[in-house]
């Protein structure tokens, strides 16, 4: 499993969503919430680039990312519930790439962790 599932499963479990919800085509708000969080902190915690996320996240081009992570810090300031799901998930994210990868690969996530 490489970090990208892993914050997708972190994500899907806080959102109480299906498995690899981030492949499903919707544009209702169930599945563009969690969406929005899981490109957010991919691109927060990992070194990914726009594109990559995108293809991961099902997503055509890098300009779907920029607006989603611009669009998850908005709903972050507006809505205290929102900004605490996003912040438990980062938690958990990054107590789950730090078990499970070494100091090398956390170098290069760039994560900042001293093991």
């Amino acid at each position: 499993m490489n970090a990208k599932e892993i914050i997708g499963q972190i994500v899907q479990e806080e959102f109480d969503m299906p498995k690899e919800f981030w492949k499903v085509k919707s544009n209702s708000r169930e599945y563009v919430y969690p969406k929005k969080v899981m490109i957010y902190l991919l691109r927060k915690l990992t070194r990914s680039t726009l594109i990559e996320i995108g293809r991961f996240a099902g997503y055509a081009d890098h300009s779907s990312i920029i607006h989603h992570i611009y669009n998850c810090e908005e709903l972050m300031k507006q809505f205290d519930d929102f900004k605490i799901k996003v912040l438990i998930c980062r938690k958990n994210a990054d107590s789950a790439l730090k078990q499970m990868l070494s100091k090398k690969e956390l170098e290069l996530l760039n994560l900042n962790y001293t093991i």
